[in-house]
């Protein structure tokens, strides 16, 4: 008897999988817990299209942006990463994950002065509202920041190059007749 159940419930979820008409009939909730299910399958496209159908249900709800978020960053979708993000944060301003998934997404996009901006406020939240994240967003900024250090030095040194390689022709130039 417990053994038809387990098939039932395997039964079922293929039903849903397979089938578009048994989604349609789910709760916007229901339907973030199935996109919960398949990001955690790592199966983030499918994830993609739950959580948009969860949204276009209730599009009020912050969780189902940054949950669709996560998913495009998984991806590696930057830009949609950011919409979904910058969604999230209109409906609730202290949305955390909204904040951080952004700044990762910007740094990713090698926006590293908006992404530390981003990646502080996330921190901030996260004390301000008690949240641990362990090391995870300061690793983040850190991350950042060294990425922008790396930048910028990259250009320091190439003007440098310019700079010496402009004297050696100038000198090769006045002095070489």
């Amino acid at each position: 008897m417990g053994n038809a159940s387990v098939t039932s419930a395997a039964h079922e979820k293929v039903e849903i999988m397979a089938d578009n008409s048994p989604k349609e009939k789910m709760t916007a909730e229901q339907l973030r817990k199935r996109g919960n299910e398949l990001h955690d399958g790592r199966r983030f496209q499918e994830a993609v299209e739950v959580y948009s159908k969860a949204i276009m249900k209730d599009p009020s709800v912050p969780t189902f942006y940054t949950n669709r978020a996560l998913c495009y960053l998984r991806l590696q979708r930057w830009d949609l990463v950011c919409k979904d993000c910058s969604t999230a944060i209109e409906r609730d301003p202290n949305c955390l994950k909204a904040y951080y998934f952004m700044g990762v997404a910007f740094t990713e996009k090698g926006n590293h002065d908006e992404a530390i901006n981003l990646l502080q406020k996330a921190n901030d939240l996260a004390m301000k509202q008690r949240q641990s994240y362990g090391d995870e967003i300061t690793s983040m900024i850190r991350l950042c920041r060294k990425r922008r250090w790396n930048r910028q030095e990259e250009k320091r040194i190439s003007q440098e190059i310019d700079l010496v390689s402009q004297r050696v022709r100038y000198y090769l130039s006045r002095y070489s007749n």
